[in-house]
């Protein structure tokens, strides 16, 4: 029997059945996975698609496949420890690894606009987005409660990543010149280690719980 969350988004990823209910589900997938990055393009980043080409459905499809792929690794290894953050995490990863996203399809007021982290910073989003909604949700049940409290440490902790300094003024070296506002804070260095450093799903959700776990630990009863 394959398990479901009731949340269709880990559920079409999640899959266990038959190859041909697989292919189907990677279908899915790769279909909210569009929708969900042209919504991460035009209301998060500012980017209208200006080419039909924005995204290679090709490459949509692989990361779909390989997301599913990975899942059912996932489960045969740990048949009752499969949550939505690994879900979260294997298909953060595949976004990564095999960038769908045309980085020159874009303009935003009307420029062309060629961000060369585009793929990163879309894969953050998304992480960031799926961990806020399983949070909301419920889906997060026996690892966190989903009251509104932990709703908002989540939002914050999210918030700081984005916008808190790291470095004194001079101090950092690393400079993205597709947006300066990400120069210097977690946030690219967060993208600056998904674009150039070798990475697994695995790393991806050890990060995700180190972030997530001192919000467990200060919402467990006293």
């Amino acid at each position: 029997m394959t398990e479901t969350t009731g949340n269709p988004n880990f559920d079409a990823a999640s899959s266990n059945s038959p190859d041909a209910d697989a292919v189907e589900s990677a279908k899915v997938l790769a279909k909210m996975l569009r929708t969900d990055f042209e919504h991460i393009l035009t209301n998060s980043l500012g980017l209208m698609p200006a080419r039909l080409g924005w995204a290679s459905s090709r490459t949509m499809a692989d990361v779909a496949r390989q997301s599913i792929q990975s899942m059912k690794d996932y489960r045969h290894r740990y048949p009752f420890a499969v949550s939505p953050l690994k879900y979260i995490s294997v298909i953060t990863f595949w976004i990564v690894k095999l960038k769908p996203i045309n980085v020159m399809a874009f303009k935003r007021n009307g420029r062309w606009v060629e961000s060369t982290n585009l793929n990163e910073r879309v894969a953050y989003i998304w992480m960031r987005d799926k961990i806020l909604q399983a949070a909301q949700s419920g889906d997060l049940k026996g690892f966190l409660a989903s009251d509104e409290s932990i709703v908002l440490a989540i939002e914050n902790m999210f918030e700081t990543i984005e916008n808190e300094t790291l470095y004194e003024e001079g101090d950092s070296d690393s400079v993205d010149p597709d947006d300066n506002r990400l120069r210097n804070n977690k946030q690219y260095e967060t993208l600056y280690y998904l674009r150039f450093k070798k990475i697994t799903a695995i790393n991806i959700y050890e990060s995700i719980l180190h972030l997530l776990l001192p919000i467990k630990a200060f919402s467990a009863p006293r």
